[in-house]
């Protein structure tokens, strides 16, 4: 069997941590730094390695200092990826499939790409506004400076990571699947058979509903100036785009 090393990464609040939740039951490595705890808004766990978790964050803080890890709003040149990296791979060589899930890693994609040969990318995506209004619930009931955003950094922040995946995807199409939430909602044994055929994964199929809970992933805006941000920002270019590189049922 070839290795096989799997990059599960998206916008925070995107189904980044369900879909990696999905496939760490069916067998997928992700583990081996310790996974991250749960905490509002992921009542669960993150399904997040810890140890690359703190390294992106890391490399992130010390480029952006006022980016608290993940608040990103432009382009980024990032010091030490390639130094502190390597400790992390020697720690997984032994593993012949294996992943991790972390949305800053949208944020680092090249220097991964750089890093892993052949690294197969899972992006999933969510539409801005239920994105942002995840973003704004998780504010007012987390006392965690990590979660205070405004409403303007929160549109930012999710044009940017969502550009980032578009341009990679565009210029790596054989190593990215790209995913819209609610297909993954409706269709997650294609998707299952999808991803274990492309990516050569030894997996055994487990389904979503066993996994994810009816209420996860209602939210919804109404509010008169998330619309006046949505009018300016123009956000649904991006969702066409996204949609139309999307692995499609």
């Amino acid at each position: 069997m070839n290795k096989q090393v799997i990059c599960i990464t998206g916008m925070h609040r995107s189904g980044t941590s369900l879909l990696a939740s999905w496939l760490f039951e069916q067998g997928l490595k992700m583990d081996v730094g310790g996974l991250v705890a749960s905490a509002v808004g992921n009542k669960k766990g993150h399904f997040e390695d810890e140890e690359i978790m703190k390294f992106q964050a890391q490399l992130i803080k010390i480029a952006k200092p006022e980016s608290k890890g993940w608040v990103v709003k432009d382009a980024i040149q990032v010091q030490g990826f390639k130094k502190g990296v390597q400790g992390i791979l020697n720690k997984r060589e032994s593993f012949n499939q294996w992943g991790w899930k972390d949305p800053r890693s949208v944020l680092l994609l090249n220097e991964w790409n750089t890093a892993v040969n052949d690294l197969k990318y899972i992006f999933i995506w969510r539409e801005a506004d239920a994105v942002i209004n995840s973003l704004q619930k998780r504010k007012k009931r987390s006392k965690h400076p990590l979660d205070q955003i405004s409403l303007k950094h929160c549109y930012q922040t999710w044009l940017h990571y969502n550009k980032e995946i578009i341009d990679f995807y565009t210029k790596n199409p054989s190593n990215c699947v790209l995913i819209k939430l609610d297909d993954f909602l409706e269709n997650d044994k294609k998707v299952f058979d999808y991803l274990t055929n492309a990516f050569e994964l030894n997996l055994n199929y487990k389904p979503l509903n066993t996994i994810v809970e009816n209420t996860m992933f209602s939210e919804k805006t109404n509010n008169i100036i998330k619309k006046t941000y949505k009018f300016y920002f123009k956000p649904e270019l991006v969702e066409a785009q996204l949609l139309q590189l999307s692995l499609s049922f």
